[in-house]
């Protein structure tokens, strides 16, 4: 097991250890604190990582909805403009 010293005074050090499965504790043999707050990250870096995905998606969608709609307009204004000219 490979052990690490956590804390900066002598009494509020607390020996961790990483289990070779990769289980985390402590040296009672339970959990760390830190498991619910590694968790939590892990699951808001999840949904940023969800989100900005789908805002490219949207953005791509836009611009494509933008552009298509813009085209009609932009034959009709020219061919009215050829007209007067």
């Amino acid at each position: 097991m490979e052990a690490s010293r956590v804390g900066a005074r002598g009494r509020n050090e607390i020996t961790l250890y990483r289990h070779p499965t990769g289980v985390e504790g402590n040296a009672a043999g339970g959990p760390t604190r830190n498991r619910p707050l590694k968790e939590s990250i892990a699951h808001a870096r999840q949904q940023f990582d969800t989100v900005s995905a789908q805002n490219k998606e949207l953005l791509a969608l836009a611009q494509k909805v933008a552009i298509e709609t813009a085209e009609p307009i932009k034959q009709s204004v020219t061919k009215a403009f050829n007209r007067v000219v």
